[in-house]
């Protein structure tokens, strides 16, 4: 009996829980929502471009699907940012750590106007090829 009593709260979780099966594809801007499939597009072109200058090759990464903006009525635009914290080793020292991700912005979102920015994870693939 206790087990079905506690299969219920999962059962209703996921009864009311968006489905994203087909993943960040589906989730393309609509009414007042930006979608992360648009997000994600920007932060693709933007390590294109980046790929295409520099001597490292990027790999971006997926936006976090917990994400929830709005609508953006201006260009998306795109830029490194380094996001900073510490940690402790083992024996207790504080530990500077960093990591690059590519901020994709909205400079304006509609009503009620405001700017958000979503962080993209960014890896290193490795430098770029010799050409010959």
């Amino acid at each position: 009996m206790a087990h079905h009593r506690n299969a219920l709260p999962l059962w209703l979780l996921l009864s009311v829980a968006p489905c994203h099966a087909g993943g960040i594809e589906d989730m393309r801007s609509h009414g007042s929502v930006q979608g992360l499939y648009e997000i994600r597009e920007q932060a693709h072109a933007f390590v294109a471009q980046q790929n295409a200058k520099g001597a490292l090759l990027w790999q971006a990464g997926e936006p976090n699907v917990k994400v929830f903006v709005p609508r953006c009525v201006v260009a998306l635009q795109t830029r490194w940012e380094t996001i900073r914290w510490s940690s402790t080793d083992a024996q207790g020292a504080v530990v500077p750590q960093s990591r690059r991700v590519i901020a994709v912005r909205c400079a304006r979102t509609v009503d009620p106007p405001q700017q958000w920015s979503v962080h993209v994870p960014v890896t290193t693939i490795g430098p770029k090829p010799q050409e010959r």
